[in-house]
């Protein structure tokens, strides 16, 4: 009976990394049965003129998530709290922003955890 419910777990497990796969939640490890981290992409389209897409994967054991736009000196030009866990996305609007380069980071549970740079054109 054990090794039936481990037997069954192990399917389950599978199953899920499969589906996250499929959806492209990958975090780059390719160890079966670990379980999967964060994922923050690059904007698309960058460079970009009215708007950009970020997408990102926040694990459900995470208590805080945020992503924070900043500009080239480092201040802080937008934070955008998370409350939603999974796949998600953030739209960029080009009216928000100046011309520039600017830098976007995913902060979990108080952590930068990625960075990514995005570029605003005229």
């Amino acid at each position: 009976e054990e090794e039936l419910a481990s037997a069954l777990g192990q399917i389950h497990q599978c199953c899920a990394d499969s589906q996250n796969k499929s959806a492209g939640q990958s975090n780059g490890d390719s160890n079966p049965g670990q379980p999967l981290q964060f994922v923050l992409d690059q904007n698309d389209p960058n460079p970009f003129v009215s708007s950009t897409v970020i997408d990102y994967l926040i694990p459900s054991s995470t208590n805080t998530a945020s992503l924070v736009l900043f500009d080239s000196t480092g201040r802080t030009v937008n934070q955008f709290e998370v409350s939603e866990r999974g796949i998600g996305s953030l739209t960029v609007y080009g009216s928000e922003i100046s011309t520039g380069i600017y830098y976007y980071s995913l902060i979990l549970d108080g952590v930068v955890v990625d960075t990514k740079r995005l570029v605003r054109t005229q």
